[in-house]
């Protein structure tokens, strides 16, 4: 399965996050322990626009105004 999250509170994207940004992390590591292919996609203007893949999770950083 593949899953994608839009999230702009994601913990390895931004200082500033709360519980959602905490849930979405603890269940997209889930899926992908399990096998299944997981991206989060987190708008930002805080750090550079790239790709990260942290715990087996694609982590899109976009620039605010791209979105």
């Amino acid at each position: 399965m593949r899953l994608c999250y839009l999230c702009d509170e994601y913990p390895l994207a931004t200082a500033k996050f709360g519980g959602i940004g905490v849930a979405f992390q603890a269940e997209a590591e889930w899926f992908a322990a399990k096998g299944h292919q997981v991206s989060v996609v987190c708008p930002t203007s805080a750090l550079a626009p790239g790709l990260s893949r942290p715990n087996a999770v694609d982590v899109h950083l976009v620039s605010r105004s791209s979105v």
